[in-house]
């Protein structure tokens, strides 16, 4: 490798190092994991009509609310702009099928990571499990009667129920594989603003 090389490597790497280290990473149980490879372009919002998306989950349904019941169900679908002291929860419903088995068989676990974007700026990654191997069983005893499995999800906005909230919040879906979730085959976007 020449010089030039190890110098353009050495300042994308700090370029990136940079724009990581103003978002959180945070696991559904609160501990810190590595958050999949960001191409520099997705540390702001652009147009991602180009990026691959998932094929083994999908999405079935997406809420923005206040908070989620016992049955894993969004108790109000914030519809409009929410007031700023308002909690802000983003749920899913997604489903899988035999290739997010063969998904979770291969690597050991299957999650998401939900992408919190405030006025285009990626603020936080929050990685939610959806199986693992203490699960497998009951997902693939799922798919075999069905030929699919659902998974309710959810994660709670950065600065929820404060006045920082305000403004614009996007939040994208990817998975374990770095792939977005895709809606209509384009990267699935979810928009909401805070007053």
């Amino acid at each position: 490798m020449n010089h030039l090389q190890k110098w353009v490597n050495l300042v994308l790497s700090l370029y990136l190092l940079h724009h990581l280290a103003a978002c959180t990473i945070v696991v559904g149980n609160g501990e810190k994991s590595p958050a999949p490879p960001l191409n520099p372009r997705e540390n702001t919002l652009t147009n991602l009509s180009e990026t691959p998306t998932s094929n083994y989950l999908q999405v079935l349904d997406s809420a923005w609310t206040n908070k989620v019941n016992a049955d894993k169900n969004p108790v109000e679908r914030y519809h409009q702009s929410p007031n700023a002291r308002s909690p802000l929860f983003f749920w899913n419903k997604l489903q899988g099928d035999s290739n997010a088995l063969n998904q979770l068989r291969t690597f050991g676990k299957l999650g998401i990571w939900h992408m919190w974007y405030h006025n285009g700026q990626l603020v936080e990654q929050i990685y939610l499990p959806i199986g693992d191997a203490n699960t497998f069983n009951q997902l693939q005893a799922e798919v075999q009667a069905t030929g699919i499995f659902t998974w309710r999800i959810w994660s709670k906005g950065p600065w929820s129920g404060s006045k920082k909230q305000r403004g614009n919040w996007q939040v994208m879906i990817r998975d374990d594989q770095a792939m977005y979730l895709s809606c209509g085959g384009q990267p699935c976007q979810y928009h909401i603003s805070v007053k």
